[in-house]
């Protein structure tokens, strides 16, 4: 784990990452940040890649690349041991039951929407800090073997969308990695119905295959190209079909979030019916626009797996008459 009693000094080692008092022990938020370790970041990296990020905590002399990418593991982990322990955290377990610690000194207890604050910032800054893990290893792929073996690669090979980055750039989500991962299971549904009817199944079998096979090229165009190509039409398919089930764009779905005057407290109400059919028509008919500029780049770089478009499906000979419906 990389975090130790050995290297707290009065926890300094945390307070790089959350302002806490130096008179936090370590016992105290030990289990919390072992937790955070084995339920966030070791699934995601895999045993091996763990395995040698927990290396350069106890190596003497570790690289910048290795500092950085262990610094941001162990942001991860400290915030997202907060978030999730948040509760066990404010309270202590005795031989008389459980009890809430009171503050020392002048310290009063935090208000109710504080610790909602608190809660949603820790949330936030560890899977965000996850986000950046991950792209550092991306982009330096060369010197990370294990990488290749980890859980957090395998599900990036063969995606379409890839990272929040991607998203962020088409739609702004704040960089939202729980919205991320509310929105993973609609892209893949996305990419196999919608996308595969756009592209046609013998073009979207040769990327998905180009993809899971590593190969660069696909006809006249890069493979990596024409999945770039593919993503806005994703994203905006699947953050249209968000809205019509949960009726927000937020990792917790049906809620507008609203902050009361005079106690400060946060509450959260379902948002109306008619604002999430707006929202899903606009995404929709963005949805549409990138379609277009989709099939542009197919007709333009890969002829011969271009099929016509649908608004030349009743022109039925070369002198384009169409046929009229009475």
């Amino acid at each position: 784990m990389i975090f130790s009693k050995s290297k707290w000094s009065d926890s300094e080692e945390l307070n790089k990452f959350i302002p806490v008092s130096a008179a936090l022990s370590f016992e105290r938020v030990e289990s919390s940040l072992e937790n955070a370790w084995r339920l966030f970041v070791l699934p995601l990296l895999g045993q091996e890649l763990a395995k040698e990020v927990d290396s350069y905590y106890t190596s003497e002399n570790p690289s910048d690349l290795q500092r950085e990418i262990l610094q941001e593991c162990q942001r991860a982990v400290a915030n997202l041991a907060f978030w999730y322990n948040f509760t066990e955290l404010n309270i202590r377990i005795t031989d008389q039951g459980m009890q809430r610690q009171e503050s020392e000194g002048s310290f009063k207890q935090t208000y109710k929407y504080q610790e909602d604050l608190l809660r949603h910032s820790f949330k936030n800054k560890g899977f965000n800090a996850l986000d950046r893990l991950i792209e550092l290893f991306d982009k330096n792929q060369a010197d990370f073997s294990a990488y290749e073996q980890s859980p957090a690669y395998a599900s990036r090979k063969n995606a379409i969308v890839r990272n929040t980055a991607e998203v962020d750039a088409i739609y702004f989500i704040n960089k939202s990695h729980l919205i991320f991962l509310r929105l993973v299971p609609i892209f893949k549904m996305m990419e196999e119905t919608s996308l595969q009817s756009a592209l046609g199944q013998n073009l979207f079998k040769a990327l998905k295959q180009n993809l899971k096979e590593n190969l660069p090229i696909i006809g006249d165009t890069t493979t990596e190209e024409l999945r770039l190509q593919c993503v806005p039409f994703i994203v905006y398919k699947a953050l249209a079909e968000l809205v019509r089930t949960t009726g927000s764009i937020t990792d917790r779905g049906l809620y507008y979030l609203q902050l009361h005057e005079g106690d400060g407290n946060m509450s959260m109400s379902p948002s109306d019916h008619d604002t999430a059919v707006l929202l899903a028509n606009h995404l929709e008919k963005n949805a549409a626009n990138y379609l277009s500029v989709l099939t542009n780049f197919i007709e333009a770089n890969l002829p011969d797996f271009f099929g016509g478009r649908k608004s030349d499906v009743f022109d039925r000979d070369n002198d384009h008459k169409r046929t009229v419906w009475l």
